[in-house]
């Protein structure tokens, strides 16, 4: 008997539920909270200067690197571009699975503290910053990247 709970950590419907639940996370939920209220505000931009180019015709209002460019399909987007980002949200999510992972078996062996906030919260921000890369790829310009 190692002293891990033998359920542990496959606890259908309850993972989630423990892991909003358990330890503090004041530092991730912050950062949630801020990137969607700023995502929304980004998306909006991003979409306008977007389909202003499609309906006006007219490059000059997305800034692509022609040379670089890769459409797909019917879409006028760099798909490779938007594609770079991919890694920066894959990771942040396996940082997310990791900590939750150790802040599960912190709590099977019974330790009474842990503070995995500011790890969730990292994990949170590279997810940001992919997700954010993202959209500035779909149109790039001047007032997006600020």
């Amino acid at each position: 008997s190692s002293g891990i709970n033998a359920e542990w950590p496959l606890r259908p419907g309850g993972i989630l539920r423990d892991w909003i639940w358990r330890g503090d996370k004041g530092y991730p939920y912050l950062m949630t909270l801020l990137a969607v209220v700023l995502s929304v505000g980004a998306y909006q931009v991003v979409n306008a200067k977007w389909l202003d180019m499609i309906q006006y015709g007219d490059r000059d209002i997305c800034y692509y690197n022609e040379h670089c460019y890769r459409p797909h399909g019917s879409y006028d987007v760099s798909v490779n571009d938007c594609a770079s980002n991919l890694p920066f949200i894959v990771h942040g999510v396996i940082l997310l699975l990791y900590f939750s992972l150790c802040e599960a078996y912190c709590e099977s062996v019974g330790h009474t503290f842990y503070d995995y906030s500011i790890p969730y919260a990292f994990g949170v921000t590279l997810i940001c910053e992919g997700f954010g890369s993202l959209l500035y790829h779909i149109c790039p310009s001047q007032i997006i990247f600020q």
